[in-house]
């Protein structure tokens, strides 16, 4: 039996990369996407190997319905938190109503899930939950990302208290942090970048499948740095 993944956004600009690496790789996948978007049968028709691919509609923002999916999903390998935005603004300029989006869409809805899932992986005590955070989050500046850099953050200190209850399993939970990700969303909000510079979302899927794999078995509470420049 195919071991299962859980995958959420998994519609998204990075999710669809992750989604069809861990189909490609052998996994099972069973994703989230938005309510109100395209149905689960629509999705999955736009993947390749999707025979081992369910899809559920959960409103992130809703702890009970993340909850409820994690129960539902059995024992898992592993999850890959990928639901999020991105705002451009700086500081001065920034608003509650900036911050409470940026942090709902960023860390709340990471929050979510990581709960039900830190209960079910230290119940099987093995297992990763992949957060995606950023690189303003963890090196210095982020004056003109404020919010994101901020709801980002808050991602990198879950992520250690994550940790802090994976002690003595053997559980981990893993801090991707990507330069800008090559992204259509990404692409039209600044049209005038350099996009030969910025990571593939490809290469963020091909870090996860390796330390999902036997490989990386004995690596602990990584934080992954994936840069298209420095």
């Amino acid at each position: 039996m195919a071991k299962k993944v859980v995958v959420t956004g998994a519609n998204g600009g990075l999710g669809t990369f992750v989604t069809q690496k861990l189909l490609d790789t052998g996994y099972e996948v069973y994703g989230t996407v938005i309510p109100g978007g395209p149905s689960p049968d629509e999705l999955k028709s736009t993947f390749k190997n999707n025979e081992n691919l369910q899809v559920e509609a959960v409103d992130a923002l809703k702890a009970d319905e993340s909850a409820n999916f994690i129960r539902q999903a059995g024992e898992i390998e592993g999850a890959v938190l990928t639901v999020g935005g991105f705002q451009m603004k700086s500081f001065l300029k920034t608003t509650d109503q900036d911050l409470d989006q940026m942090i709902d869409l960023n860390f709340r809805t990471a929050f979510h899930f990581a709960q039900p899932l830190a209960k079910k992986l230290k119940e099987q005590q093995k297992g990763h939950i992949f957060f995606i955070g950023s690189k303003p989050a963890v090196e210095k500046g982020g004056k003109a990302l404020t919010s994101y850099t901020i709801s980002k953050h808050m991602l990198v200190k879950l992520y250690e208290i994550v940790n802090e209850e994976f002690r003595g399993t053997q559980a981990s939970a893993v801090l991707i942090a990507p330069d800008m990700i090559d992204t259509i969303p990404n692409r039209q909000a600044m049209p005038d970048a350099n996009f030969d510079e910025w990571v593939k979302p490809v290469e963020i899927a091909d870090a996860i499948a390796f330390y999902l794999s036997g490989q990386a078995g004995r690596i602990r509470e990584p934080l992954l740095k994936i840069y298209g420049s420095y």
